[in-house]
């Protein structure tokens, strides 16, 4: 399920350009306002009106935009998170550190989550007792989700490398990682560096294979090579071949009905 989170500037029917621009400054103060505040306060104590407040815009505009807090915030949860954020270390994997590629995504988590209160705002999200149902549904799908969803992924690609050992489950894992994550959250424990380090020397290290005990790559199988084309010339040459070797027979039938002829 999808939810429009895009502010419509259209509904304030001002000017053209000049309008455009006033309600895209006005958006941003917006949200920045709403990020302060969770900063000072925590999510469950703001209101729109204190946002409304503090950016120095109408209670009405806030609601023309979003029709909820949990809606604002979502939106500006998005922003503080974005997928860049969160990239998995290809480069790690790819050189079968499979380890370090899951403990330098499982820090950026970290990282992205401490930075401007976003852990703050997804744990607010995800317990507020008068969640709207959309938000609560998009939160779950493209955002609770998209942690786990992330980890399983690099999981499942080192998985079918031949990185892992028998007995590993990748979906259980990613689960347990994510798991961490909320439990320090609605904990009020801190994310760490150290903490990702401990989750995966736990949770992947153990599973993963020597680079001697790897199944090899199979090399890829030779090109079957194609006999050389006959050239055009050669195709030409042939029927000449063909009729030098009829002329002579020609010939010499010739020359026995010649004979054939002064005996008679």
């Amino acid at each position: 399920m999808s939810l429009d989170m895009t502010p419509r500037p259209d509904l304030e029917r001002e000017p053209e350009a000049l309008g455009r621009r006033r309600s895209a400054a006005k958006h941003k103060k917006i949200l920045e306002s709403a990020q302060k505040l969770v900063g000072k306060t925590g999510y469950q104590t703001v209101t729109m009106e204190a946002i409304a407040e503090a950016a120095g815009a109408g209670k009405q505009t806030l609601y023309r935009w979003w029709p909820s807090k949990a809606n604002l915030m979502l939106e500006l949860y998005v922003r503080q998170l974005p997928a860049s954020a969160v990239e998995p270390d290809v480069e790690a994997l790819e050189a079968g550190d499979t380890a370090g590629a899951i403990e330098t995504l499982l820090a950026r988590v970290f990282r992205a989550l401490k930075q401007n209160g976003g852990g703050d705002i997804l744990l607010g999200l995800a317990t507020d007792p008068q969640q709207d149902p959309k938000v609560r549904q998009r939160l779950l799908d493209s955002l609770v989700y998209e942690h786990p969803g992330l980890l399983l992924d690099s999981l499942k690609t080192a998985q079918k490398a031949g990185r892992f050992g028998k007995g590993f489950d990748a979906a259980a894992t990613a689960e347990s990682l994510a798991a961490l994550v909320w439990h320090r959250l609605l904990a009020g424990r801190p994310l760490t560096p150290t903490v990702a380090k401990d989750a995966v020397a736990r949770l992947v290290t153990p599973f993963v294979l020597p680079a001697k005990k790897r199944p090899a790559r199979k090399a890829a199988a030779p090109a079957a090579k194609k006999a050389p084309a006959k050239s055009s010339g050669a195709k030409k040459a042939a029927p000449k071949r063909a009729a030098a070797k009829k002329a002579p027979a020609k010939a010499s039938a010739t020359k026995k009905a010649a004979k054939a002829r002064k005996k008679g």
